[in-house]
């Protein structure tokens, strides 16, 4: 599972309305990428199974989904209970990390590119 927020999406070619950030290099200075380190399938998948269900993303194993707009805004306040929740979790750093980059990409109006 990744996460890119995309700082510039001008250039970045599009596959079904969705940035392809994989088309990138880590290093280009259009998206900031963070990889996930952990090896635990069935915490990714539960996670984007709810953020699915709280923001109406179609997020599927193997794909990715844009976050921008309305889609983001209710991402954001997914996250924000998930951690007022859950701050003793294991996986309260992935969350902690999505977090920043939305509130990166609600600043720069952009978005954030998930893929599982």
């Amino acid at each position: 599972m990744l996460f890119d927020l995309v700082k510039k999406v001008k250039g970045i070619p599009l596959i079904n309305a969705v940035p392809n950030t994989l088309s990138l290099s880590e290093d280009d200075p259009r998206i900031q990428r963070y990889l996930l380190t952990i090896d635990d399938h069935d915490f990714m998948v539960s996670l984007c199974d709810e953020i699915c269900v709280y923001t109406g993303s179609n997020l599927d194993e193997g794909e990715s989904d844009y976050f921008e707009g309305e889609k983001l805004i209710r991402l954001e306040e997914f996250l924000e209970s998930e951690l007022d929740s859950q701050r003793k979790y294991y996986g309260v750093e992935i969350l902690q990390k999505l977090m920043d980059f939305v509130d990166r990409a609600i600043e720069l109006k952009t978005g954030v590119v998930v893929k599982l």
